[in-house]
């Protein structure tokens, strides 16, 4: 147990970093700051901005326009219409939905697919990325700020291959 010589180093036991009994490798860092960043300017600084500046019609309508827009994106566009393939849709609905679904912050097409497929096909099991078997917290946040297995990203053939031409 004790060294004999003075200047030989005492290894000491490894352990890992854990933040909230959660270790520190298990955090998805970038998604957390985000999140948690978002969180925090929403009750300092919006209501700050209020304040001193107030709103006005157009940042209103501004607001309902964009909530309209991202919320059609990601129902519409990304569950329906890349997830379950449930209709086909022209360039421009694809473009508006891609563009505006990615202003809503869900991520890319691709890996939303990607995770709700997987949902689909593993519900209530532990491949379930948003398993509410794990508790509320983690089935609507939790998924996304820890990672409790390595990330899969299965890419949905639909979404990678361009839509067949009707013959003339």
């Amino acid at each position: 147990m004790f060294s004999a010589d003075i200047n030989e180093p005492v290894m000491l036991p490894k352990f890992p970093l854990l933040i909230f009994r959660i270790p520190a490798s298990r955090i998805n860092w970038t998604t957390s700051s985000f999140l948690i960043g978002t969180f925090v300017l929403t009750l300092t600084a919006v209501p700050l901005y209020v304040w001193y500046f107030g709103v006005d019609w157009f940042q209103v309508a501004l607001f309902a326009v964009l909530l309209v827009a991202t919320g059609f994106s990601i129902t519409l566009g990304y569950h329906r219409l890349f997830s379950h393939m449930t209709f086909r849709a022209k360039l421009p609905v694809r473009l508006f939905t891609l563009i505006f679904g990615a202003a809503a912050f869900e991520n890319s097409v691709l890996m939303w697919a990607s995770e709700h497929r997987r949902h689909h096909k593993y519900v209530d099991h532990d491949e379930d990325p948003y398993d509410i078997s794990k508790g509320f917290f983690h089935a609507h946040i939790g998924w996304l700020l820890f990672k409790l297995q390595p990330q899969v990203v299965e890419f949905p053939a639909v979404v990678v291959k361009k839509p067949k031409k009707k013959a003339a």
